[in-house]
């Protein structure tokens, strides 16, 4: 961590002492990549550790801010990254990421973590993922069907919001 505004850190979390507490993670080296901010299970909890609800969190490098809040579904995919911030891409980067609170309270997560990920790498994953892309046989305004194939168990994301009433079939079976 490089600084802070109304933040302490605990051993398992942070506290926001005042609306709109802040800290920095400084990054260095960052070439020729998409860099992103996630978060594992990030929660706001009373003293007790209960969710207590609400909060809005954002993050800030030097060419972008991405913000998100929880009182909807979570903002990625769940079990993998709650909060997935997208920074933008950037040639070449040192410098903070600031990442800012707007209600105060205890913040408990699983995990934090910064990631680049490679313009060059990105065209060489997606190039071998290509095979296993999901090809799109029918659709409309209330159905989506398609296949994919896959040499192992992996995800299957979709850039659609998920409805209460949306029925997921893999190989005929709900």
């Amino acid at each position: 961590m490089a600084d802070s505004d109304g933040i302490t850190f605990t051993e398992d979390g942070f506290v926001a002492t005042k609306e709109n507490a802040w800290f920095r993670i400084h990054v260095s080296n960052v070439e020729n990549s998409q860099l992103m901010l996630s978060f594992d299970n990030l929660i706001r909890c009373d003293s007790a550790g209960n969710n207590i609800g609400d909060f809005y969190v954002s993050c800030s490098a030097s060419m972008k801010t991405a913000a998100a809040n929880n009182h909807k579904n979570n903002q990625t995919i769940p079990g993998i990254a709650d909060y997935d911030f997208n920074l933008g891409y950037y040639e070449s980067y040192t410098g903070g990421i600031k990442i800012k609170l707007d209600r105060p309270g205890y913040y408990s997560y699983d995990k934090l973590y910064v990631s680049a990920m490679g313009a060059d790498n990105y065209d060489k994953y997606a190039s071998e993922r290509v095979d296993s892309s999901y090809r799109v046989s029918e659709y409309d305004d209330s159905h989506l069907e398609g296949t994919v194939k896959a040499s192992e168990d992996g995800y299957l994301f979709l850039s659609l919001p998920n409805y209460k009433n949306w029925r997921v079939y893999v190989d005929g079976e709900e």
